[in-house]
């Protein structure tokens, strides 16, 4: 046998192993399989949250029952939140100072006053000791008085503030109301060489105003008290004497 013979069967021979792997394929194909035949199961329970065919409910409908569709009964992955913890007296919570104020006032004001005065007196009396009382003849003509008086006052003032107060202060629930608030009492100070702060802080705030993570904001807090006290060299700078306040107490001009 030559090699050309050789060559020719094993080439017929791999064509064939190709064919045969091609009609194999094809005969495993999705396409030719026949479809399955279902078997019955029995019916199972929906899940809460979802309906009886298995699928969600769009937002705004409402359950079978008749109860709306929220989050917890249409989620599978919702978690519910832990519970509030119960605040109890001498607990420890941290308030979240965050003041800020801005004021501007305009003002005009202008006054004029104008008065005159013109008093004559006609007539008059005299004691003749203490029998009598008779009438005093003016012999050098009637009392008589004058006077004007001229009065203008004109000011203008303009007032504009900006004030800003942003500090943590932990603060210790000191009492509780009968009606659940918590009455709070915060006090720190700190104290950098010479120079000393001081802030103290009280008022009242519900429990539910207190977050997860223990905090209070200052605008759910009524009744706040905020003072900050200074002292120091930087601190005596600016301040203003004994003999300052008391004049600009007086304002004598």
């Amino acid at each position: 046998m030559s090699n050309n013979q050789l060559g020719t069967i094993i080439a017929l021979g791999v064509t064939c192993v190709v064919l045969v792997r091609t009609a194999n394929a094809q005969n495993s194909s999705l396409f030719s399989r026949e479809a399955p035949v279902a078997t019955p199961t029995a019916p199972q329970r929906p899940s809460a949250g979802w309906p009886p065919g298995g699928e969600p409910i769009a937002s705004g409908h409402r359950m079978d029952d008749g109860a709306p569709m929220t989050l917890r009964n249409g989620s599978l992955m919702y978690i519910p939140a832990s519970p509030p913890r119960e605040i109890q007296k001498h607990d420890i919570v941290s308030v979240r100072v965050d003041i800020l104020a801005r004021m501007q006032a305009d003002g005009e004001m202008q006054r004029r006053k104008n008065a005159l005065y013109d008093a004559n007196l006609k007539d008059w009396i005299v004691f003749d000791g203490f029998r009598a009382v008779r009438p005093d003849p003016q012999s050098e003509g009637d009392p008589r008085v004058r006077g004007e008086l001229k009065s203008n006052y004109r000011s203008l003032g303009e007032l504009e503030t900006r004030e800003s107060l942003a500090f943590n202060l932990a603060a210790e629930v000191v009492d509780i109301r009968p009606n659940g608030n918590l009455v709070l009492e915060g006090r720190a100070k700190v104290v950098l060489n010479d120079e000393m702060w001081t802030y103290l802080m009280t008022g009242i705030c519900r429990p539910e105003a207190i977050g997860p993570n223990n905090v209070v904001m200052s605008r759910d807090i009524i009744d706040l008290d905020i003072r900050k006290v200074e002292t120091g060299s930087v601190a005596a700078g600016y301040q203003r004497g004994w003999f300052q306040k008391l004049f600009d107490l007086v304002q004598p001009f």
